[in-house]
């Protein structure tokens, strides 16, 4: 096996030993980026190189007492980050000659703590280090190297050896446990900031618009979620797409399903309670780049709180406690639409082909009111539509025309003797079978048909799954 291939731990053992070519190996393989440390603290020139070179000789000398072999690379990167960063504070060292002036004298006489002042910071000091000691070691590192030791995140995942995202994560877990180590301590020497003080802001209720929602729709083509907002008292709807899980939390909410077990949203509102806050509404409070921003308002006796919020959390939790919903009237002068149908828009470069339908069935079934809403939500206008009972005719313009869409429109004491018999003398026939036992089952099937947002051109695939999605789910909640 040749030295490249040689773990570190393994080649630090004979480097303890006094074995200079082990020792060799590990700078070639870590030289480069302890170079590119010190350079990012010092700049280029000849300090950065100085301090790398310090820092590989300072490793030699103290490598018998490295903890762990397996981290020599971790270990020699802190070893040059720390002369780096003093030879950083020797540049910012004040000289004997800048403190000759009198006025400088008494400035630094003037600035000594008392003997109480140095107790007090002794007693905090002890205090502080005994929260660090409590902590992990990964923590505790992480913790130490970006808020004592003055690196930056991705100076110190370089040194750590590991991914910027697992250096935030340490520290979010270091900060949790000290913030209730020290939280008794924090009141005593953290001034507490003002609640008065707001970096944004705080928009009047009278100046927003207040809204409703109207749908949540899915794209059967891309799988996403879109809800619909709809200005009260006006014909404008403001589209916020969202993710899956809001999209079934928001439409759960709208038609009061109960889940066996909490869900996040219905979790959020039971934590409240017992603080004695009630969600008072949400509001849309503006948009960025495509991206919509809102706030969840929270009210605790006399006092309101705002919490920032993704949109589709904040309407979910709106839908369970019932509260008004409002959006800032320059969100929907940017975003809001006049109409918002089944049917995306256009997408570019494409031409949108007539989807041919034939309608078989019950004569005064088959195309009432109710398909008539469902093919319009998916659709639109349809160029072509073939009613016809003749079985002979049926068979000639479906052999002529083989990617029309049939949709069978039965009775309830209706049977499908005549799906049958097409099947036999017609290749690749599949019908859109649409069954209902009663008026109630067609109306909420077209109600459901609004959960399908297709973008143009619609297939005929797309548009006989969106149909037959609705039908089995009106179907299901009639069972």
């Amino acid at each position: 096996m040749s030295d490249q291939h040689v773990p570190d731990a393994s080649l630090v053992g004979p480097a303890v030993a006094g074995d200079r070519a082990a020792f060799s190996v590990l700078l070639e393989r870590h030289g480069s980026s302890l170079l590119a440390l010190c350079r990012r603290l010092l700049g280029p020139g000849p300090e950065a190189e100085d301090a790398a070179q310090e820092a590989a000789l300072a490793a030699w000398l103290a490598i018998n007492r490295l903890r762990e072999p397996d981290r020599f690379g971790a270990w020699l990167l802190a070893i040059g980050a720390n002369l780096a960063r003093m030879a950083l504070r020797r540049r910012r060292m004040l000289s004997l000659e800048a403190l000759a002036e009198p006025a400088g004298m008494v400035a630094l006489w003037n600035a000594l703590p008392g003997p109480e002042e140095v107790a007090a910071a002794r007693e905090l000091h002890d205090t502080v280090i005994a929260a660090l000691a409590e902590l992990s070691p990964l923590s505790r590192e992480a913790v130490i190297g970006f808020y004592l030791q003055g690196y930056s995140q991705s100076e110190l995942a370089t040194i750590l050896g590991v991914p910027v995202g697992t250096l935030k994560g340490r520290l979010v877990f270091g900060r949790k446990r000290l913030r209730e180590r020290l939280h008794d301590l924090a009141g005593e020497h953290v001034p507490r900031r003002s609640p008065q003080l707001r970096k944004e802001p705080v928009m009047s209720e009278p100046a927003l618009v207040q809204l409703q929602i109207d749908s949540v729709r899915m794209n059967l083509q891309s799988m996403h979620r879109v809800v619909v907002l709809r200005e009260e008292g006006a014909d404008r709807y403001l589209p916020i797409w969202i993710g899956p899980f809001e999209a079934d939390m928001i439409q759960s909410g709208l038609e009061g399903v109960q889940y066996p077990r909490p869900m996040t949203h219905d979790l959020s509102l039971r934590m409240l309670e017992p603080l004695g806050a009630t969600i008072s509404r949400v509001r849309i409070s503006r948009i960025t780049d495509n991206t919509f921003f809102s706030e969840i308002v929270l009210r605790a006796g006399d006092k309101e709180h705002c919490i920032d919020a993704r949109p589709s959390d904040a309407l979910a939790l709106a839908v369970r406690a019932g509260v008004p919903i409002y959006a800032a009237p320059a969100v929907l002068e940017a975003a809001a639409v006049p109409e918002v149908t089944n049917t995306g828009p256009l997408q570019p470069g494409a031409q949108p082909e007539p989807i041919r339908l034939m309608l078989l069935g019950n004569a005064e079934l088959r195309l009432d009111q109710h398909l008539q809403e469902m093919i319009h939500l998916m659709l639109g206008e349809v160029a072509v539509i073939d009613s016809l009972s003749d079985e002979a005719e049926i068979v000639q313009v479906l052999q002529a025309a083989p990617d029309t869409v049939v949709i069978v429109n039965l009775g309830p004491d209706e049977d499908l003797a005549q799906v049958a018999r097409l099947q036999g003398e017609i290749d690749h026939f599949s019908p859109l079978v649409v069954a209902y036992a009663h008026d109630a089952l067609r109306a909420e099937a077209a109600r459901l048909a609004l959960r399908y947002y297709l973008e143009k051109p619609v297939s005929a695939d797309v548009f006989i799954a969106a149909m037959r999605a609705a039908v089995i789910e009106a179907h299901r909640r009639a069972a």
